[in-house]
């Protein structure tokens, strides 16, 4: 069996214009010459990372190679400041992955500034009980209460969106922000939308305090919850 299986290119959201491309990959199956066979360049400053960083880094690039095909974008994605994934003008893309699931989305689509995806595990309650602090802010702890999620999914939930938000906006920011900076206003488990707020500013002048987003969710497997937040030449109202 080879590294990467389960391979799709349905989308999980219906956003016009966007292309994504997931597969799940297996660790134990791992080896450096999968670069070579997958086509994908294995940069220099991987070579001394860990089997599990090097694993994750070839499934992302991977799913990321395919959306650019479709995209017929035939420049791959780059590494950027602070090791951001740089995809090629005019394409605008995100990459994210699980200890076993990597996916990658990418629009050529005018207006959009920014595409933010994530996927996650749900928290086990102790890893939950240490992020809490870090994750939520002003009034965010409210939906811990929510009616049709446990607290831990919620907390799930929530940094997710708020990891999507950051990937969206962080090419047009040029500068990392915490999740302080951004709270949330609705948890709509019937749309599957999170409402966010930014608490500040960002660096520069085209976020400002009060920018609000959403980052649709959706459940591609059992245990899992993805956010997606498109960010476009307006900050979209909730």
């Amino acid at each position: 069996m080879d590294f990467l299986e389960d391979e799709s290119a349905a989308p999980w959201w219906p956003a016009p214009g966007l292309v994504q491309h997931s597969a799940g990959y297996a660790l134990g199956r791992y080896r450096d010459e999968l670069f070579d066979r997958h086509r994908i360049e294995h940069p220099p400053a991987l070579r001394e990372a860990v089997p599990k960083r090097r694993a994750e880094f070839l499934a992302g690039r991977y799913c990321a190679a395919r959306v650019l095909e479709r995209l017929q974008a035939n420049t791959a994605v780059g590494i950027g400041r602070h090791r951001a994934p740089a995809w090629p003008a005019p394409v605008v893309g995100s990459i994210s992955h699980t200890a076993d699931r990597a996916i990658a989305v990418a629009t050529r689509a005018p207006g959009v500034l920014g595409l933010g995806v994530d996927i996650e595990a749900e928290l086990d309650p102790v890893t939950a009980s240490e992020l809490r602090p870090q994750v939520l802010g002003g009034d965010d702890e409210r939906w811990l209460e929510h009616p049709r999620l446990s607290p831990q999914a919620a907390l799930t939930l929530m940094f997710s969106a708020k990891e999507s938000l950051f990937k969206a906006l962080y090419p047009s920011v040029g500068e990392y922000f915490g999740f302080e900076a951004v709270g949330v206003t609705a948890l709509d488990h019937e749309r599957q939308r999170v409402g966010l707020v930014l608490n500040a500013p960002l660096p520069g002048s085209r976020w400002p305090r009060g920018a609000r987003f959403s980052a649709d969710y959706c459940h591609p497997a059992a245990g899992l919850v993805a956010t997606l937040v498109v960010a476009g030449e307006a900050a979209a109202s909730f």
